[in-house]
């Protein structure tokens, strides 16, 4: 099991190989001290864990090893802060690992699926490509140093897309003891970074079955069987459904829906807790909540929810959506799912209910007038 979550390694090295990328991070932080990771590691070129893997040895960035045994010593820290990202933006959350269950619902996938305070996490162990832990001193307001402790998950491609921080709450000692457990001190063998390739879009052979089948679904469960089956991806299946039940949309109904939402208790004196989901190949994060109104920050939109944590969006990050409608526990719903310029999900939003509740007509109104 454990093999599943292994980095594919290149060969061993005599030598650590990144020390003139190292010698170009120190440059450019210094020229542009207020950028994060990704943007230095954008002009730089390289992705994210490749900037990691050169500070070994020189900081205190250390690789992980056994991720699959380090996920379930997660219950063990206490409250901790996390971020997810992916193209879309970044989820910001505080909340307490509980012990995880084997998650079995996708095919052909071992997975785990988590439940902090009130978000789900579905891990799906066989992206979860590198790791590594991070102790970083900041200096504080009144002029003492504070250690940012971290554990930093990363894709093939090198992408960060899951943070784990200490914060005030966190048991130290346990976050030590597990650092200690799976951490090495130095790399001993170098991983090996893919750069992104395009892929095709495989297209049902035969779109009026897979319409058949989708109006047939029980759950929202029987779709990863539902895509096999046919030897298709959602972003293909919904390019191949007819408009009643996938209907594209422009690339402003992101901000749209959010608008009128923020709009929604005026009209109506209540606001709907909004279902939202956001996707990377390695992770699923779903919670379930009422949004405050959206802050314009930028080129993102900030949502504040009323049970605390926030979701930074990029405006600009989408390229494709669709207004969907399946079938779920004998009901109806619909939802915008978002996707990136290679068709992978990146978000869905829908209006949450109890299984088998009807959907709010007055939230599928608001879907059906976005265009």
């Amino acid at each position: 099991m454990n093999a599943l979550v292994v980095s594919p390694l290149t060969r061993i090295l005599p030598h650590h190989p990144s020390r003139p990328l190292y010698h170009s991070l120190l440059g450019v932080r210094q020229a542009q001290p207020g950028l994060s990771e990704r943007e230095w590691a954008a002009l730089l070129e390289v992705s994210e864990a490749e900037l990691q893997v050169a500070r070994i040895g020189h900081e205190a960035v250390y690789p992980l090893q056994d991720r699959f045994s380090l996920l379930y010593s997660l219950s063990l820290l206490g409250e901790v802060e996390l971020e997810m990202m992916n193209g879309l933006g970044v989820a910001h959350w505080k909340g307490r690992f509980n012990a995880p269950d084997l998650y079995l619902d996708q095919p052909q996938q071992l997975g785990l699926r988590f439940q902090v305070g009130q978000h789900q996490l579905i891990v799906h162990l066989e992206h979860w490509y590198w790791a590594c832990a991070v102790e970083e001193p900041r200096m504080m307001s009144n002029g003492l140093v504070h250690l940012k402790r971290s554990l930093c998950f990363y894709d093939r491609q090198g992408r960060l897309f899951f943070r784990i921080q200490a914060g005030a709450q966190t048991d130290l000692t346990a976050w030590q003891s597990v650092q200690e457990s799976f951490a090495t001190q130095e790399l001993a063998a170098r991983p090996l970074f893919v750069r992104n390739e395009r892929t095709s879009i495989d297209f049902p052979s035969d779109a009026a079955q897979l319409e058949k089948e989708w109006r047939l679904m029980q759950t929202v469960d029987d779709l990863p069987y539902l895509l096999q089956r046919h030897d298709t991806s959602l972003f293909a299946a919904l390019l191949s459904l007819s408009p009643k039940l996938a209907r594209p949309v422009g690339l402003q109904a992101l901000e749209q829906l959010l608008s009128r939402l923020a709009q929604w208790p005026r009209l109506s004196g209540r606001m709907p807790r909004l279902a939202v989901s956001l996707m990377t190949p390695g992770l699923e994060q779903h919670f379930q909540g009422a949004p405050l109104a959206p802050c314009p920050v930028k080129d993102q939109l900030c949502i504040a929810w009323e049970q605390g944590g926030c979701l930074h969006l990029d405006r600009l990050a989408m390229e494709y959506a669709f207004i969907v409608r399946q079938p779920c526990d004998g009901q109806w719903i619909s939802h915008l799912q978002l996707f990136d310029a290679e068709g992978q999900p990146l978000g869905r939003i829908s209006c949450a209910r109890e299984p088998g509740q009807a959907e709010d007509l007055a939230y599928r109104h608001l879907l059906n007038s976005l265009q």
